[in-house]
């Protein structure tokens, strides 16, 4: 994928001005009682913001919403605008059996009225680590945005590692666009690369298996001819004995092959294991894989394979 990765960096380069980190105190190490930056609205108490120091997904702190039953709190942290663009990231754990859970991006004008709200994670699996993404566009009218967390009815939720990239766009060069790979790469799907062998593979975001309540990562095929991957690579900060990825998938079109699986590769990125996760069939499927990590890798790549015309759709991806 060596060619591929490059080309990616190359035209990126082209469409885009450098990722820029936009958000301090991510790993939550600033702070006293509650992390720096961060703020609570009570609703209905009782609920806290915590700076936990006892419980995290990288030492040395997370952020802890702690609630009991009829309690409903907002934890929010400002964001930049500078860029009207970004990417956040980041972890988050949930345990109890609150009402409701949602991380957002909370917009308003110059008049304080809320003019948007993009939604992160609206609900979760209780008991493990979980990492989120998504991609936003602020309107011209926004002024400011806060990052909100917020928890209703009994329960916990963790939140740390975060990050947020911004984008500054610029005019692509369409002559530097133009070949089998164009459009290829999907500024919107953060973390998504593809490889493409023949044809052209196209990575874009759609309705997943429940409909307009989640969203899906749809890698599509309109010719005959078309061989290629939309890979997604995980990082480990140590390396673990197994791994448990779980995901929702399907099919649609004339495809002659479809596969979801798990890439194991070497620091000198060579490959060192496969595990086919699932064979998406044309109705929504669900997977759970439990993985031995071979030794000496350094990386996994969830890998969505596409071979001829038609489109693979893959939802509520988690690991562990």
């Amino acid at each position: 994928m060596n060619r591929t990765i490059a080309l990616f960096w190359i035209l990126s380069a082209l469409f885009f001005a450098p990722l820029v980190a936009q958000l301090p105190n991510g790993d939550m190490s600033q702070g006293e009682l509650s992390p720096k930056g961060w703020t609570l609205w009570v609703g209905t108490a009782p609920i806290i913001l915590a700076r936990d120091t006892s419980f995290f997904f990288s030492a040395p702190a997370s952020l802890l919403l702690d609630g009991q039953k009829g309690a409903y709190g907002v934890a929010y942290l400002p964001l930049p605008i500078t860029f009207r663009q970004g990417t956040l990231r980041g972890i988050y754990h949930l345990v109890g059996k609150p009402e409701e859970t949602f991380i957002a991006l909370q917009v308003f004008d110059a008049a304080k009225k809320q003019i948007d709200w993009v939604n992160f994670v609206s609900e979760s699996q209780n008991g493990i680590w979980q990492e989120f993404e998504g991609s936003y566009t602020l309107s011209p009218e926004a002024a400011t945005a806060n990052l909100v967390v917020s928890l209703k009815g009994d329960g916990k939720i963790w939140l740390d590692d975060l990050s947020l990239k911004g984008v500054e766009e610029r005019t692509p060069d369409p002559a530097a666009t133009s070949g089998a790979d164009s459009g290829s790469i999907s500024p919107a799907l953060y973390g998504w690369r593809t490889w493409i062998e023949t044809g052209a593979l196209n990575l874009t975001r759609q309705s997943g298996f429940k409909g307009t309540a989640s969203t899906a990562l749809a890698a599509t095929s309109n010719s005959a001819v078309t061989f290629g991957t939309a890979y997604f690579t995980i990082t480990p900060k140590s390396i673990p004995a197994t791994i448990l990825v779980t995901g929702h998938s399907r099919q649609d079109g004339d495809l002659t092959e479809a596969s979801i699986g798990l890439q194991f590769m070497g620091a000198a990125n060579e490959q060192l294991g496969w595990v086919t996760l699932d064979a998406p069939g044309t109705t929504w499927s669900n997977f759970s894989t439990n993985a031995e990590w071979p030794a000496g890798a350094v990386i996994a790549n969830v890998v969505v394979t596409v071979r001829g015309s038609g489109q693979v759709l893959l939802d509520q991806l988690s690991w562990r």
